[in-house]
């Protein structure tokens, strides 16, 4: 049990700074956005919208990913119900023959 609570509490910690960089990095993005002793104010207005273009094209991604996926649903029912129908014409074709299952 010890080995399993060290590793988990492992996880936690490094599960938090996961968390923790992301924001720093945020932050200190945003300061030298705004100080005017920072000269690469240009550079980071660049990076902003190569972020916006890429998050823009995410979700663009995940809705195509949503649509696939309904119409993958919507397939895989309609198939379903053909196999039924078919199974059923089957059944029926050999009745009519003179055939029993």
């Amino acid at each position: 049990m010890r080995i399993i609570s060290e590793s988990s509490e492992r996880l936690i910690k490094i599960k938090k700074n996961k968390e923790l960089i992301p924001t720093i990095v945020d932050k200190i993005f945003s300061i030298c956005k705004e100080d005017p002793n920072f000269s690469i104010g240009s550079d980071i207005a660049s990076i902003d919208d190569k972020i916006q273009n890429i998050q823009n094209q995410l979700i663009k991604q995940k809705e195509l990913l949503e649509k696939a996926l309904q119409m993958e649903k919507t397939i895989k029912s309609k198939i379903k119900l053909l196999e039924d129908d078919s199974y059923g014409i089957k059944v029926r074709v050999l009745e009519s023959l003179g055939s029993e299952l």
